[in-house]
């Protein structure tokens, strides 16, 4: 369990960040009295970022597939 402090600290930005993250729903804490503490599992899953959309490496593709094709017929 990781206090708002130690996440700041993890991720380079000021507590009060941390605390606008949490209201926003961006990280989700456990909240214990008054106090909020963050789970790893949860700080690992906000701090790790989401793998690239699909659709860019198609429209990526399909580019270069325009491309060759357009040189073909030059």
């Amino acid at each position: 369990m990781l206090t708002v402090a130690e996440v700041a600290r993890r991720l380079a930005v000021g507590e009060e960040t941390v605390r606008r993250l949490v209201r926003q729903g961006k990280l989700s804490p456990i909240r214990i009295g008054r106090t909020c503490r963050i789970s790893e599992a949860r700080y690992e899953e906000f701090a790790t970022p989401p793998p690239p959309h699909p659709a860019v490496n198609r429209r990526e593709t399909a580019q270069r597939a325009e491309i060759r094709e357009w040189l073909r017929k030059a």
